[in-house]
Order: structure tokens, then C-alpha cells, then sequence
């Protein structure tokens, strides 16, 4: 969602910013009005589909300046080509923030052919099926110059200092260039000593293999054409075909070759421990397998099923949600120059191994927990078995009496049923002609009538004269 909103403007004089340079401070933007910010088309079409943030874009004054700082948190500039022409949308990608925040630049600071080349960049490790990492992007090429000539991006941009607009998050939205922190993401303003070029030290040993993978493949006059790249999102079976024409021995089929034959390398030149003749081995420990029936296994496959995957929920908060920002929280939180550092030192087959003896302590750790878990629950189901046994048999002895009672009350009302009969049979001797239909056993004479027992008034109850 995006709209255009109303100034929120804010004015400097050159003195604050005599480390500006004067082609920067003497051009303002051509973008003074609502109208004219309009007049760039529909401003949701610089809003990536399904990043469900509210963008709002601004006009500026006359007197304001692309360098100018706003207030915090409120907005900053952007050059409308870098929307428009390269492609780059709202939010900015996890890699896109990073390297702003590591060049120290705001996002109107910076070249748009570095945008450029930054989004071409993204879209071919996109197509080798590569996270962008900064260091492998600064082993790559320098930051906007490729002037080391592992990768080079043919395009250009021009005449785009004059077209530059205000862009913030609507007031009924929380700001995108924001983190949960309230931390920004990448710089809003232009800083008066950016990092002016990247270095790296040492790269790890897969982004080593990567760029020269990519030397090997993107040398000589392999230049790929920016424009053609750029066309990823709005038409990517054109730039896939390009590439497949371009660079046809660079794809992730032949990447994960590579990377294979370079693990086989690795592997035979490491150290292999020989073990002599006569020495003993401890052997693992082997562990008796319970039986386990094919229902139990079914019922284990289907509980498991809700564990692994997406469950389809909207709820970013949860990590089995499948638009949960994964990488930005790895590059916010897991990805420290320290332990970079200390994962270089180590090298790739160390951190593989080490891995491995990771995974099969969880895998102990996890199975010790599972069998502790049924045996808990055996104890339950056999502590249950032993109540029900033991209501069981307290329970008969109670229904031995209980039985007796109805038993009684049983040979009771056949005493009564005796009795009734002989007392209809001597009426009928001593009263020849009785009407016998209406006697009831269940109901009582009051007030000479024959009414049921219910009926008769609290004060009334009681033994009842036949005569009355």
C-alpha cells in the first residue's frame, strides 16, 4: 500500500553542510508539489507484493536539498530512478540494509549505478541459488567500480540528480526502515564520513570456491548487461534466458560440482588418522531397539508432520510461519564480525565436523529424552491399571451390597402385590357386586376421594382412615 502525502518539509542552510559537495547542493529536486510526485504513476508499484507495509511518498521544498537530515525516524530521500528504472522496492532486502549500514551511507547517498550493480549482483546469486553475503560481494568486485574484474555489469545512469522525493511509512503504519528494536535499519541521512571503500581480509573457504567459480566463468569479455538482469522481476524467463545464453557453464548445476569436486579435494588432502595393526578400537555402544508397531510409527509420522515446514499461518511471530524474516534476524543477531572471524580461522572441514559431532549429541540427547518420556508414561499406564484393579475389586463388595438391598426391596413388593390380592378377594366375598375397578395401590383416600400420594396437602399426611 502506498500514497502521496503532503509536505513534510525541512530546511538548512549550507553552512551545516559545508562537506557537501556544491553539484549535490545546487540542484534542487524537480519533485515541489503533490501533482508532480503524482504524475511518477501508481506508487504501489514500488511496493514489493507481499511485503505488507504502507508506504507514503512526498514533494519537497524548493530550498530543501537530497543531503538534507530530517527529523528521526520521520523520512528520507530517495532517487526516483533507482525505483523506477532499476527496480529496487520497499523493503529494502536484509543484504540491501547491511550494505548501507557497513558503508555508512543513506539510501540517496550512494550512486544508482551502485544500485545498480548491488541489485544486479543479488539477482545472479538469486539465479545460482546463493545467499548475497557481504564479504563474498566485496571479494566480488570494489563497491561500484568492479574494478577488480570478477564481475562486471554493463549500464548506466544519468541526469537523475534533480528527481529525487521524500519517502516515509503512513501514520497508521509502523516504519519499515525500522527494526522490533525501534533500532533503524540502514542510515536515513546522508553521513559526513561514509566508509568510502570496503575491505575484506579473509573470505571463507565457500565464498573463496564461489568467487573464483565466478572468476572462472565471468572472465574475459563475459560482461553481463545490467538491464538485462534488472528484468528478473517483471519478466524472469527473459533474464534466465539471457544468463543461460551469457554465462551457459555458470548455473547452479555446475556451481554444485564445483563445490563437490572442491569438498573431495579438501577431503583426500586432509589428515587421515591410520590405525595400526593390533590396536584396539572402542566400539560404539549398541543400543537394544524397542519394538515398535506399525501404528506407532504412522501415529509418530503424523505428529511430526505439524514440526517440520510451514503450517500456513499469517503470524509473523512464529518460526513455522512462512514469511517469518529468517535472514534479516541472521544478519541482525547471528552474523557478529567475531564469530565470522572465528569461522575463518577454523575453516570449512572443522565447522563440517564439528557439525556432525553437534547433531549426533542432539540426535543422543533427543533419544534419551524420547525413551525417558515412555517410560514415564509406562509408569503412568501401569499406576492406572493397578487403581482401576483395586476399585475393581473393592468395588464388588460394594455391589454385593448393593445388590442385596433391591433384592430386599424386590421380596417387598411382592409381600405387598400377596397382600393386595387377598384384600380384593375377601371385598369381593363380603361386599358381592363391588365395584373393585377404581382401587388403586398407589394412591391414598382423602377427603373422600382417591387421589395420588403427591397430592396429598403436608399437614394432611400421615395414616389415612378408610372411613373417612
Amino acid at each position: 500500500m502506498a500514497s502521496v502525502g503532503e509536505f513534510g518539509a525541512i530546511s538548512s542552510s549550507k553552512t551545516s553542510y559545508e562537506w557537501v559537495s556544491n553539484v549535490v547542493w545546487n540542484i534542487p529536486t524537480k519533485f515541489v508539489d503533490v501533482e508532480g510526485v503524482r504524475r511518477l504513476g501508481p506508487p504501489s508499484s514500488w511496493v514489493k507484493e507481499g511485503s505488507q507495509i504502507s508506504v507514503e511518498f512526498l514533494p519537497c521544498l524548493p530550498t530543501e536539498r537530497v543531503c538534507h537530515k530530517g527529523p528521526s525516524g520521520g523520512w528520507f530521500f530517495m532517487y526516483t530512478c533507482v525505483l523506477a528504472e532499476i527496480g529496487v522496492g520497499f523493503h529494502f532486502t536484509s543484504f540491501e540494509c547491511l550494505v548501507l549500514r557497513q558503508i555508512n551511507c543513506a539510501p540517496s547517498q550512494i550512486h544508482p549505478n551502485a544500485w545498480g550493480y548491488m541489485r544486479a549482483y543479488q539477482i545472479l546469486m538469486e539465479y545460482l541459488g546463493e545467499f548475497p553475503s557481504l564479504e563474498r560481494y566485496v571479494g566480488d568486485a570494489e563497491f561500484a567500480s568492479g574494478s577488480l574484474g570478477v564481475l562486471s555489469f554493463q549500464g548506466d545512469l544519468r541526469d537523475f540528480k534533480e528527481f529525487y522525493i521524500k519517502v516515509r511509512s503512513t501514520e497508521d503504519s509502523f516504519p519499515f526502515f525500522l527494526n522490533e528494536h525501534l533500532v533503524e535499519r540502514f542510515p536515513l541521512y546522508w553521513n559526513k564520513r561514509p566508509v568510502q571503500c570496503l575491505g575484506v581480509e579473509e573470505l571463507s573457504d565457500h565464498d573463496a570456491d564461489l568467487v573464483e567459480f565466478l572468476f572462472i566463468n565471468l572472465k574475459g569479455s563475459r560482461v553481463l548487461n545490467t538491464a538485462e538482469l534488472l528484468k528478473w522481476d517483471s519478466d524472469r524467463q527473459s533474464a534466465v534466458t539471457y544468463l543461460e545464453k551469457k554465462i551457459p557453464d555458470c548455473n547452479i548445476a555446475t556451481l554444485k560440482s564445483f563445490f563437490k569436486q572442491r569438498a573431495e579435494k579438501d577431503l583426500s588432502s586432509s589428515h587421515v588418522v591410520k590405525i595400526e595393526k593390533g590396536v584396539e578400537v572402542e566400539k560404539p555402544i549398541e543400543r537394544k531397539r524397542p519394538d515398535v508397531s506399525l501404528k506407532e510409527v504412522a501415529d509418530f509420522t503424523r505428529s511430526q508432520e505439524g514440526l517440520h515446514g510451514f503450517n500456513g499461518t499469517e503470524d509473523l511471530s512464529s518460526l513455522w510461519c512462512g514469511h517469518f524474516p529468517f535472514t534479516i534476524v541472521a544478519d541482525e543477531h547471528f552474523r557478529s564480525k567475531a564469530d565470522l572471524e572465528l569461522l575463518r580461522k577454523i575453516g570449512k572441514v572443522s565447522a563440517a565436523r564439528y557439525m556432525q559431532v553437534e547433531a549426533a549429541r542432539l540426535m543422543c540427547i533427543s533419544r534419551d529424552w524420547e525413551v525417558q518420556v515412555l517410560e514415564e508414561e509406562n509408569l503412568q499406564k501401569s499406576k492406572i491399571t493397578d487403581l482401576v484393579e483395586s476399585r475393581e475389586q473393592s468395588g464388588g463388595a460394594l455391589w454385593r451390597k448393593k445388590e442385596a438391598e433391591v433384592s430386599k426391596k424386590a421380596h417387598g413388593f411382592e409381600m405387598f402385590a400377596a397382600a393386595w390380592d387377598r384384600a380384593k378377594a375377601q371385598i369381593e366375598l363380603l361386599v358381592p357386586g363391588a365395584d373393585l375397578k377404581k382401587m388403586d395401590p398407589v394412591k391414598v383416600v382423602c377427603k373422600g376421594e382417591l387421589v395420588d400420594d403427591d397430592q396429598v396437602p403436608a399437614e394432611e399426611s400421615g395414616d389415612h382412615d378408610p372411613a373417612e
